[in-house]
């Protein structure tokens, strides 16, 4: 029971490091074949023994979340994660919505007719839908980079300038790139993308302030 605690506090202590629960349980069960293996070796000695030797779960997880982040290339190349990267990642995102349009066109083409200038109901929600699966598309292109580049810095431990500046350039390169996140204009003719489109490149550094503060939170509780 005393172990089981103990592995339960390290994998609090290491989740709350930041590190992937992959990692977490990975570290955990290392560390309980290695606690068998001294309880083995002294059949006698107890769980407090046991605790002393293998040290506490604090600094345990302190210690494997900084091995951890060494091998990180986030950790290592942040300039070329956090300013380089940026650009590709949204002309990647460029790329696959151009698909998602040409494959669009391509479905809607027998419906040409049916979407004219009177529109009958089954068409009316078919324009809905396009539009609704517009705006989705481009808050995934706005939002998901920036979350993206905020968890790597988490888990990589990086000061928060970082991933704020990431989230700069997604704004920067997004407002450049005029109505939409990639080049194109909004789809359907309800013109809802069109209203929204306006303070889509804000959004990148919305997520990046309230992950900074959000994360600045933690580090006080964490110190009190």
């Amino acid at each position: 029971m005393e172990k089981q605690r103990w592995l339960e506090e390290l994998r609090k202590r290491l989740a709350a490091q930041g590190l992937p629960a992959s990692y977490v349980e990975r570290a955990a069960l290392e560390m309980s074949d290695h606690i068998d293996e001294i309880m083995e070796e002294k059949a006698i000695m107890k769980i407090e023994n046991v605790r002393d030797r293998v040290g506490l779960p604090a600094d345990l997880a302190q210690t494997a979340a900084a091995e951890y982040r060494k091998r990180l290339f986030c950790r290592r190349h942040p300039i070329l994660t956090f300013i380089v990267l940026p650009v590709p990642t949204l002309m990647l995102l460029s790329m696959a919505y151009y698909v998602w349009a040409v494959c669009l066109s391509l479905v809607l083409m027998p419906f040409a007719d049916e979407l004219g200038e009177n529109p009958s109901t089954p068409a009316l929600v078919l324009m809905a839908g396009v539009e609704l699966v517009g705006i989705v598309l481009l808050l995934a292109s706005y939002c998901l980079p920036a979350v993206w580049f905020c968890r790597m810095a988490r888990t990589s431990d990086q000061d928060w300038r970082w991933p704020m500046l990431a989230c700069v350039i997604l704004s920067c390169w997004v407002a450049l790139r005029g109505s939409s996140p990639v080049g194109f204009g909004p789809v359907g003719t309800f013109g809802l993308i069109r209203g929204i489109v306006m303070v889509l490149p804000l959004t990148p550094l919305a997520i990046g302030a309230l992950r900074s503060w959000w994360r600045g939170r933690r580090q006080l509780r964490a110190v009190a």
